[in-house]
């Protein structure tokens, strides 16, 4: 999940409006996991899925990006909006595929960390001004 607030420098006015933007917030990375206990339970009251967060991160994020806005049908009623943005991000700490291991009676989590730096492509619609 990506968290931002975002600085704009366009014009006003015009068919074709390009853009800048500066962007700071924050990247939520998130590890969710899941036991199907259907076969471990009777009786028609209990859950099939038993799910759990294992481990979540936050950590800053920044970044800058630019695009353009093109009038569609009457003037400032609807736009396309195309854009692309670099974020740079923190370092976050995350499990993947097999990451959790049963010993004995302990969980032990295998914590990976790597950057959170991204490309986004966007394409939309807006309406209005």
């Amino acid at each position: 999940m990506l968290v931002h607030g975002r600085v704009r420098v366009q014009p006003r006015r015009g068919r074709w409006r390009p853009y800048a933007d500066g962007l700071f917030g924050f990247d939520y990375i998130y590890t969710k996991t899941s036991l199907d206990e259907a076969n471990d339970c009777s009786g028609s009251s209990c859950p099939s899925v038993v799910e759990a967060t294992n481990l979540d991160d936050w950590v800053p994020s920044y970044g800058v990006g630019a695009g353009v806005m093109v009038g569609l049908g009457s003037p400032g009623s609807m736009w396309l909006d195309v854009s692309v943005r670099y974020l740079w991000g923190g370092e976050a700490d995350y499990l993947t595929h097999g990451a959790i291991q049963h010993v004995g009676d302990t969980v032990i989590f295998d914590t990976s960390r790597s950057r959170t730096d991204m490309v986004a492509v966007y394409v939309g619609v807006s309406f209005g001004r």
